[in-house]
């Protein structure tokens, strides 16, 4: 089903408080069988440092019971479920397939989703995760990534990376086209300017394309280089994503032969695959995402469909999962799921692009407006969690940056902030996401590396500082050759333990004439 978008230690501890800006000190339930429970050890001890509560409880003959008993003992306090085991050890619930049942061929829904609802309303109360492991050495060795991740001194620069990956939408040219430069228009309007985005798109015809047959080893790439979210958007299925097509060639973007080679030392990120079937945590043989999240290098946690999805509903999630990460800034990854799927039935109010989305939706989806409703309910089942829904999505903290809103090009702009300790501050000016970038003819692998490289690197000039704890200014010189148009200054610190990051939009505007050039000709208008 196309499904493209439609468009920590104390130190740590304290770094994590600053960058959310609120408390980590919610319960948590787990729950899991006997044999599993001692593998939770050294993560509960890392939880309760955190000033986390963590209870642990056997499933019981009714998971949804079990928790809502604990959420009632809890005085509500309990705002977390993390479920230990796979399927066949702790029973998922099931969901009949309405709107989806013209593309989905199993009658049932495969989710964790009824056990986070405590006011049965069928929308979630809680954020819920499920780590599928077999044995206690599985589960022991993901949450000791968890463990890890959350405590790593890593500061570098993959915390303001955000990597997405697309699949075609398969609706011809003009429509694809269309999608792409929507896709740029949300990810220019809802991800601040001072997070970098990279794009992987597997459209022949556009500026984001790879070589066709090095799709793979790119998106390879892009776990590798490290990145806070990595996104895929497109075709789906239990284990693998889509192809990549060049006239009659077929070429992958990602399955299993890339799950075995995937590694992502630098800064493991979330994966949110937005997609068909990628989560199908209920089968016997494991699915795309729990093998991603079972790689000793692999992403910390993965947010997946267990069945077919659809467009329309997809469309909104990718949206919603902008919005909560970047401007509700939701603390934990359990979080994140949890406010795309409550946004899914209750959006904001005003939200011009849900109204976009939906102006789309009802022309070219249902016009219906019931069955639309019923189709993002059904996408609450949909979408799960598999690892831990605790795991605190590690942003920089704030750098306010003062500047010019405008700068020409052979000018310099001066860049002010305060450096939180002493460290390496990166000052960067870069054109905005959706600026155009030449395809040509690519004739060769090269060429096409090279079209890539330009419409992922808009940096039009980066200067690196070391920088003492405190204020600063940073001059930073444009070039008199830099294209005119909108644009970003944006600055990244690494130091003391402590990421920040933060950017302004800016206007640059082409170079001026000297003062002495002879007046320039009248232009022919004729």
């Amino acid at each position: 089903m196309p499904t493209l978008f439609h468009r920590t230690d104390w130190i740590a501890l304290a770094a994590l408080s600053a960058v959310t800006g609120i408390a980590v000190a919610d319960d948590v339930l787990v729950v899991a069988p006997a044999d599993l429970q001692p593998a939770l050890a050294e993560w509960k001890a890392h939880r309760a440092r955190q000033g986390t509560t963590v209870i642990v409880k056997e499933p019981g003959a009714d998971v949804a019971a079990t928790v809502k008993a604990a959420h009632a003992a809890s005085g509500g306090a309990l705002k977390f479920v993390m479920i230990v085991g796979d399927a066949d050890r702790v029973p998922c619930a099931f969901r009949p397939v309405v709107a989806t049942a013209k593309w989905e061929t199993e009658p049932q829904i495969a989710t964790d989703a009824p056990y986070a609802d405590i006011d049965g309303d069928s929308v979630p109360d809680l954020a819920i995760g499920r780590v599928t492991a077999d044995s206690a050495d599985e589960v022991r060795a993901y949450l000791a990534r968890v463990v890890a991740y959350e405590t790593s001194a890593d500061t570098r620069d993959w915390r303001r990376r955000v990597s997405i990956v697309a699949g075609t939408g398969g609706f011809g040219p003009i429509q694809d086209a269309a999608m792409e430069q929507m896709t740029k228009q949300f990810l220019t309007r809802d991800v601040p300017p001072e997070f970098v985005v990279t794009g992987t798109y597997g459209n022949p015809l556009s500026a984001w394309c790879p070589p066709p047959a090095e799709f793979a080893s790119t998106v390879l790439q892009r776990f590798a280089e490290g990145a806070l979210v990595v996104t895929y958007i497109g075709h789906g299925s239990p284990n693998e994503l889509d192809k990549v097509r060049m006239g009659r060639e077929k070429f992958p973007i990602f399955g299993a032969t890339e799950v075995a080679q995937l590694e992502s030392r630098r800064g493991p990120p979330v994966a949110v695959l937005i997609a068909c079937s990628t989560g199908r945590f209920d089968s016997e043989r494991d699915c795309l995402a729990e093998e991603m999240l079972r790689r000793p290098a692999g992403p910390v946690a993965v947010i997946a469909s267990s069945r077919v999805s659809t467009p329309y509903s997809n469309s909104i999630l990718s949206k919603e999962m902008l919005n909560a990460l970047f401007e509700a800034k939701v603390a934990t990854v359990g979080e994140l799921l949890l406010t795309m799927k409550r946004r899914l039935v209750a959006p904001r109010e005003g939200d011009a692009e849900r109204k976009q989305i939906e102006g789309l939706a009802a022309t070219f989806y249902d016009p219906d407006p019931a069955r639309r409703d019923a189709d993002r309910r059904e996408h609450i089942s949909l979408y799960n969690l598999l690892g831990d829904p605790c795991v605190r999505i590690m942003r920089p903290t704030d750098l306010p940056l003062d500047a010019a809103g405008t700068v020409a090009a052979g000018t310099t702009l001066e860049v002010k902030g305060t450096a939180p300790a002493a460290g390496l501050l990166v000052v960067e000016i870069a054109r905005r996401r959706d600026a155009a970038v030449t395809v040509g003819s690519r004739k060769t692998a090269d060429d096409w590396r090279d079209t890539y490289r330009r419409a992922n690197a808009l940096e039009i000039v980066r200067v690196e500082v070391t920088v003492r704890a405190g204020p600063f200014v940073v001059p930073i010189a444009v070039p008199t050759d830099a294209k005119s148009g909108p644009g970003y200054v944006r600055a990244y610190f690494d130091g003391g333990g402590v990421a920040a990051a933060g950017g302004r939009y800016l206007d640059v505007a082409p170079a001026r004439a000297p003062a002495d050039a002879p007046p320039t000709a009248p232009t022919d208008r004729r």
